[in-house]
């Protein structure tokens, strides 16, 4: 598993940014879906655990698949495909409802960013 800090600051060739064209929004509760396409790519489904937090920049927001333990927070997928944003991360990035973000892929390490549109 990658570490938040090493998303855009590592020389590692695998790790290519990919820009899905897609974008999510803050709904209700504070809750972004995830794209089908998105889940499907990632293998991704209702009941999986995933870790939340920031990239190294601090302005956007990384979510991976849970594999064994992590200081980030986890959050469970729901069966329509949403995560709850955690309150620690709203606050960081003063997040509101309806806020948009672009959604990328690194496909290496199976990880989705979410940055905020302006």
């Amino acid at each position: 598993m990658i570490t938040m800090s090493e998303v855009f600051t590592s020389q590692n060739p695998r790790l290519q940014i990919i820009d899905t064209g897609l974008k999510c929004t803050i709904k209700s509760g504070y809750y972004v879906t995830i794209p089908k396409s998105i889940r499907k790519s990632l293998t991704l489904g209702c009941g999986d655990e995933v870790a939340v937090g920031l990239t190294g920049q601090a302005d956007e927001l990384m979510i991976q698949k849970l594999h064994g333990e992590t200081l980030n927070n986890k959050m469970i997928i729901s069966e329509k495909g949403a995560i709850r944003i955690p309150i620690e991360l709203r606050r960081i990035l003063k997040l509101e409802k309806e806020d948009s973000f672009y959604i990328f892929l690194e496909m290496y390490n199976k990880a989705l960013f979410l940055k905020r549109t302006l």
